[in-house]
This record gives C-alpha cells, sequence and structure tokens, in this order.
C-alpha cells in the first residue's frame, strides 16, 4: 500500500525476513546455482515491473541492501528514497553506473548497470570496490574498469557471465 497525501508520503510493504546483503556478508549462507540465479530472477522482475510504468521508476540505488527476502523466500526490492531525488549523484558509488558518477542525464540504464553489480555480489559474495575510497571508485569506473565478473568454478553459469558484461554494456 501507499499513502499519496503530502506531507505524509509513504509505501508499505510485506515484513520481511533479512537483507541479501545479511544473508551474503553477515550470515554466511551459501547459495546453490539455481538459488543465485532466482534471486537474481526475481530482482530482474521487480525491474522489469518498475521499468515498464510509465514514465519508468528508475530505482537508482539497486543493491543488495536493498534486495528483502521475505518469508515465503521471493526477493523484493525496498528503498525507493532516490527515485524523486533531484541529487543525480546520489546514491552508493560501488553500485553506480559512469553516468551517475559523472552527474550525466540517466535513464532506467542505470538500474541495470547496478544489477550487473549485483549479480556478481551474488555470486562471488564479494562487495564491489571493497575497501576504496569514493573518488577512486568513481575513477577506475570512468576509466572503464569494472568488479571481476565471477567465474564458472564459483557457481556462475557462462550465460549468467555474458549476462553480467552485457549489463555494463
Amino acid at each position: 500500500g501507499a499513502c499519496m497525501t503530502p506531507p505524509n508520503l509513504c509505501f508499505v510493504m510485506e515484513l520481511c525476513e533479512t537483507s541479501l546483503f545479511s544473508m551474503l556478508h553477515k550470515e554466511g549462507v551459501q547459495f546453490s546455482t539455481y538459488e543465485a540465479t532466482q534471486i537474481a530472477l526475481d530482482v530482474a522482475s521487480a525491474m522489469e515491473y518498475l521499468h515498464a510504468q510509465s514514465p519508468p521508476i528508475v530505482h537508482r540505488d539497486i543493491k543488495s541492501h536493498n534486495v528483502l527476502k521475505s518469508y515465503n523466500g521471493s526477493y523484493k526490492i525496498c528503498d525507493f528514497g532516490l527515485v524523486k531525488n533531484k541529487n543525480i549523484t546520489a546514491g552508493t558509488p560501488c553500485y553506480m553506473a559512469p553516468e551517475l558518477l559523472s552527474n550525466k542525464f540517466f535513464n532506467k540504464s542505470v538500474d541495470v548497470y547496478s544489477f550487473g553489480v549485483l549479480v556478481c555480489e551474488i555470486f562471488d559474495k564479494k562487495l564491489p570496490f571493497h575497501m576504496v575510497g569514493v573518488s577512486d571508485i568513481i575513477t577506475r569506473v570512468l576509466d572503464g574498469e569494472r568488479p571481476p565478473v565471477p567465474t564458472t568454478a564459483s557457481g556462475c553459469p557462462e550465460r549468467t557471465q555474458r549476462l553480467i558484461k552485457w549489463c555494463w554494456g
């Protein structure tokens, strides 16, 4: 549900069990290839819905912190705080697309880019650009550097590796 009456704007969703970030980095949950793929599919389905709206809803902060596991086992996107934010550079730098980091016009492709980073994180359990300062992240991403694509040895199918690279266009 939602309240669309200013100043009490709010979005209400079901109570969820935990965040994907907690599962990956605090609880040490090990996902099978099937489970990891299903998580990515749930997030992609949510993005497809958001991007199909008129006008498209661009989330701008797709990351493991903003993916929640519901009690029925499905995964949902949360935290829509940047959807209407006018500050282009707002977001989480290690997941942000180059056009956001360089303060340029953006569209729904910035969510696709972040999704590619998220899929890497799901399969290799590593935070993107971990322990790298914001200015270094900006420089690296603008120079074309991306997080390492997970390998088949880490359970990431070749098709998923190609998808990740496609997300980064």
